[in-house]
Order: structure tokens, then sequence, then C-alpha cells
């Protein structure tokens, strides 16, 4: 199960894997009441996934289903409960996500680091980053040289963007 803050007083729950069991719910927590209420639910079922929000939109990347790589960038729509495949097979075996709060989700595969921008709908290849056999997560942020209190990024798996 993956767990993301959707602005306002909510935080989505989204998939999850229990004794073998996959599933597909996306459930909202309600900060202010406690409770939670079932928001919908995925066409296939999913662990692990990376999860951004924006625009009432909840940006699925990455995750696994049974066991194999779910490979596509999906957007479930926490209002319309619509689901879009935006782009199909942008993902290889191990990938990471960030979302930079604006209009930029970045991921890192293990062949390449690319921007999708959620306004133009463009993939832009960046540099290749250092060689992992998994990333687990990715983090933006912005650092001035010093206020990094991290000697290293490595384990990480988080880029270092410095002013």
């Amino acid at each position: 199960m993956s767990a993301l803050y959707g602005g306002e007083r909510h935080i989505y729950l989204v998939g999850g894997l229990q004794e073998d069991q996959y599933f597909n719910r996306i459930d909202r927590f309600n900060i202010d009441t406690q409770q939670f209420t079932s928001v919908g639910a995925l066409p296939f079922r999913l662990a692990y996934p990376c999860v951004h929000f924006h625009n009432d939109t909840i940006y699925i990347v990455s995750g696994s289903i049974s066991g194999n790589v779910q490979r596509d960038l999906i957007s479930f729509n926490v209002k319309t409960h619509a689901v879009d495949v935006i782009v199909k097979d942008i993902i290889d075996q191990s990938s990471a996500s960030c979302f930079d709060g604006q209009d930029n989700i970045y991921i890192l595969n293990s062949k390449s680091f690319i921007r999708y921008s959620l306004s133009n709908k463009q993939i832009t290849e960046l540099s290749q980053s250092p060689k992992f056999e998994i990333f687990r997560t990715m983090v933006w942020t912005i650092l001035n040289d010093d206020n990094d209190y991290l000697k290293t990024r490595q384990i990480f798996g988080a880029s270092l963007i410095s002013n």
C-alpha cells in the first residue's frame, strides 16, 4: 500500500498487499474526522506503487501486479473515478519517481532518467544517473550547498539539485 497527502485534509491509500493478496482499492482518510471512506478502485490489483497527487488526480508510477512490474503511468481522478493510462511502458524493471509540486513527474529507471510534463504531456530524457539495482524512493527538493545535512545521497535514490 502507498499513502499520499492530497492537500487540505485528506490522505489517500492506494493498492496494497496482505498475505499474498493484492488490492485495487483507493481509500481516503479524513484528518479532521479520523474516518476512512472508499474513493474507488483501480481496474487491477497493485502493491508498492509510487503515487503523486495534483489537481484532484492521483498519478501512479510503477508498482507490482502479482509480482510483475506495472509499467504504465496511470491517473485516477478522485472526483470522477476515471482511470487513464497516460503513457504505456514508461517503466522498466525497477523505478522510483517524484513530483515537483508544479507540473513534472520525474521517473528514474535502471536504464533512463526522464521528466514527464503533465501540462504538455512531453517526455524529456535527462542525464543518466549512477547505476543501482533497486530504487525505492526519490525526493524532490531544492537545497543550497550549505543546508544539505547528508554526507551522501547514494542509498536514498534522491536527486540533489543545487542553486
